[in-house]
């Protein structure tokens, strides 16, 4: 196939930052014109919801106002594409501090890619002051068409707190 045929699995949580998720969230500016060859575009699947479609590949950006991701752990993104090959991308902070990773994309599925903040964070990107996404080519294999789906930044799941004493009850003589 040339498009999506499912929809990427995936649950925003209570302490998760989405950028992307069927709509843009408070995003500035979805295309940037920074001089790219890329056509970022809005598209419907009937299985996958609204995605994001990038064609014509050759890097990308998408601004938003400044977010503060110093409580959050990851960038997480689900990638469909019908080619395998790498992709950059990376968050910018004013200044601009940058930085990019590469990741690895099966084509013809949905792929699950979870970044550890930490490693922006090491190559010296302000978390408490993140702006833009940036997404760019590894090399000639890069695909030049792909679509992103649940693009957020997430924090680690915290179980909810049981007391440390049970509560009681005692029902009395007149109640019934």
């Amino acid at each position: 196939p040339t498009t999506p045929d499912d929809a990427a699995t995936f649950t925003l949580g209570a302490n998760d930052s989405a950028v992307y998720l069927d709509a843009p969230v408070d995003v500035s500016n979805l295309s940037p014109a920074w001089g790219q060859s890329t056509s970022l575009t809005e598209v419907t699947d009937t299985e996958a919801g609204k995605l994001l479609k990038f064609s014509n590949f050759n890097y990308q950006g998408i601004e938003f106002n400044s977010r503060d991701l110093t409580g959050q752990d990851d960038m997480h993104l689900d990638v469909w594409s019908a080619d395998s090959g790498q992709i950059k991308v990376g968050i910018v902070s004013p200044g601009p501090a940058e930085h990019l990773i590469t990741f690895d994309v099966t084509g013809g599925q949905w792929n699950a890619i979870d970044l550890d903040l930490a490693d922006f964070a090491t190559a010296g990107v302000d978390l408490a002051d993140v702006i833009q996404i940036k997404f760019d080519t590894v090399n000639a294999d890069t695909p030049k068409e792909f679509y992103v789906d649940n693009l957020a930044f997430t924090a680690a799941y915290v179980a909810p707190t049981t007391p440390d004493d049970a509560a009681t009850f005692t029902l009395g003589a007149n109640d019934s």
